[in-house]
């Protein structure tokens, strides 16, 4: 039996079902620009650095400096945001003797020399790194494991800095690599309704460092209630002419494995071929085209048949290209495009004509093509690879400015990779498995605890702003009603103990009265029944007595 605290700084708002965001270095996650973020139809501002009193570098692109960002238009969208925790994952380490200081958040931990021991080498830099935390705001985890390395954790979401100084290498500490990293923020919506993002128009939305991803979120609908995030924006890969063919779907994109991905303390298996049907598969090129195993529908699929013990459920979102310049006239009025196998002719007069000449053929591709502003958006609903090549037109005439996209036709075939959606009735856990942060990363994933927005306490209230106020009343109304609990949890508990105390005392009264009556005697009724015994044997020799006198009197009579 055991009561819930009620001090101050335990009572209050309690975790939330939210949407939360992916943390990521600084070239990711940087500073929202106008029209980079829209939510609910509303166009998020840029994020300044005067927000952020917290980090120490790149403030505007921290995600104290997005929360507030977001946070001046919750009136307007319905959604509020709140500053998660930043968890940097550590590097795979090789051992190796190297010495110097690191410097976090700008202040240098003594001077440290690592060996080929691998596991004395994460305990020197952990040492290290905790011995200057309470200056930096940063804490380092020895997660025990060479893929695993050391694992950086900012409490209250300021940025990390990070830098090796002397000879210090990621390889050896098991830190990440030198750069800044932003944290993470829980976006939940104040009625419960859903929360759709969205960038403006013609802002480019497939480059891994622009737009929407800069907040570390996807394009979507997302339900307001539901613990939920979405996986980052993969790289593409390219079969045929140009660099990125001599790299490996695996080496680019990544291939979910069996030991890759942990949720909820669950390891999810390795994704399959034939989990996707829909996926073009490259024929020609089966190392770096489109592949099927490596597809969102095939790394969902994986996902749910652990969903009974995760209680996590994956979904492929849509995969979307879209240009971010004005189409542009070309010479060539006719383009052919290869797209998902397909060849197709598209007619590039105007834009019209060209999302008339892809929707033409998106029976066969899965593909359908829609106006983006003023340039172009390619669409496969259910998440399905896009494997694309353009020849005899530029990509300008397409409305495809901006995408990557080659111009050598079916010789240069570019695979855009979708996103995943995970969704949870609660807060989940996601991690690396044994193979270590890189694949890891490669598919999407960040290290961390997703879709729980935290509360105040009410030791933490502050009414000093509006959205202060707000979240106080909050916090003050649950805090009210967990005292209540409190109350009515200990009112039950004491009826319990009351009829379990007179259950036991009138079973112990009982039980004395039987003992009683099977161990003492009771004198009155045996000297009773002892009379009663006596007066009827005496009655009886009387009787008996009486009964041999009459013959004798007859026999006297007849002498």
């Amino acid at each position: 039996m055991s009561f819930d605290s009620v001090r101050a700084n335990h009572i209050g708002s309690d975790i939330q079902p939210s949407l939360t965001s992916l943390s990521g270095s600084v070239g990711e996650r940087g500073a929202l620009a106008d029209g980079d973020l829209m939510i609910n139809g509303i166009q998020i501002g840029v994020s300044y650095a005067d927000d952020d009193k917290l980090s120490t570098a790149s403030q505007a692109a921290s995600a104290v400096a997005k929360v507030a960002a977001i946070n001046r238009m919750s009136e307007s969208t319905g959604v509020t945001a709140k500053v998660a925790e930043n968890v940097v994952s550590g590097t795979a380490m090789v051992g190796a003797g190297v010495t110097g200081a690191i410097t976090i958040n700008g202040y240098a931990t003594a001077s440290v020399t690592t060996t080929t021991d691998t596991a004395l080498s994460r305990k020197l830099t952990v040492d290290a790194i905790n011995a200057i935390s309470g200056a930096t705001g940063v804490t380092a985890t020895n997660t025990e494991s060479d893929n695993g390395g050391v694992v950086l954790t900012a409490k209250d979401g300021r940025n990390i800095e990070l830098t090796l100084g002397g000879t210090m290498t990621a390889a050896a500490s098991g830190l990440a690599t030198a750069s800044t990293y932003v944290s993470k923020f829980h976006l939940y919506s104040v009625d419960g309704s859903a929360i759709k993002l969205d960038s403006k128009e013609d802002v480019l939305t497939t480059s891994r460092t622009d737009g929407i991803t800069k907040a570390g979120l996807r394009i979507g609908t997302f339900e307001g209630g539901t613990a939920s995030t979405s996986t980052a924006m993969r790289a593409t890969t390219q079969e045929g002419t140009g660099g990125a063919s001599t790299n490996t779907v695996a080496d680019v994109a990544g291939v979910l494995n069996g030991d890759t991905l942990v949720i909820n303390g669950i390891a999810i298996g390795g994704a399959v071929a034939t989990d996707d049907q829909f996926s073009y598969q490259s024929t020609t090129n089966t190392t770096t085209g489109s592949q099927r195993a490596a597809s969102a529908i095939a790394i969902a699929a994986a996902i749910n048949k652990q969903t009974d013990r995760t209680g996590v459920k994956a979904t492929a979102e849509a995969n979307v290209i879209r240009g971010n310049a004005t189409w542009s006239a070309g010479g060539v009025t006719a383009a052919t495009v290869t797209l998902n196998g397909a060849t197709l002719t598209i007619d590039t007069r105007d834009i019209d004509t060209v999302v008339d000449s892809f929707n033409e053929k998106s029976g066969q591709t899965g593909v359908t093509a829609s106006r983006y502003g003023t340039a172009l958006e390619l669409r496969a609903a259910d998440g399905r690879n896009i494997t694309i090549g353009a020849s005899d037109a530029s990509i300008a005439n397409l409305g495809l400015a901006g995408t990557g996209i080659q111009t050598n036709g079916s010789t240069s075939l570019v695979t855009f990779y979708s996103s995943v959606k995970l969704e949870s009735d609660e807060a989940f856990s996601v991690e690396s498995g044994f193979e270590g942060v890189l694949n890891f990363e490669r598919l999407g994933f960040r290290r961390g605890t997703f879709g729980g927005a935290i509360g105040d306490k009410v030791s933490e209230i502050n009414v000093t702003t509006q959205q202060g106020a707000s979240d106080a009343i909050r916090a003050l109304d649950a805090a009210i009603n967990q005292v209540s609990g409190a109350q009515a949890l200990s009112g039950a508990l004491n009826n319990r103990l009351d009829v379990i105390v007179n259950n036991l005392s009138e079973g112990l009264q009982n039980m004395s009265a039987s003992r009683s009556r099977i161990l003492d005697t009771d004198y009155a009724t045996e000297t009773t029944e002892l009379a009663k015994q006596q007066i009827i044997q005496q009655a009886a020799t009387a009787m008996l007595a009486q009964a041999n006198q009459q013959p004798q009197g007859v026999l006297a009579l007849l002498r």
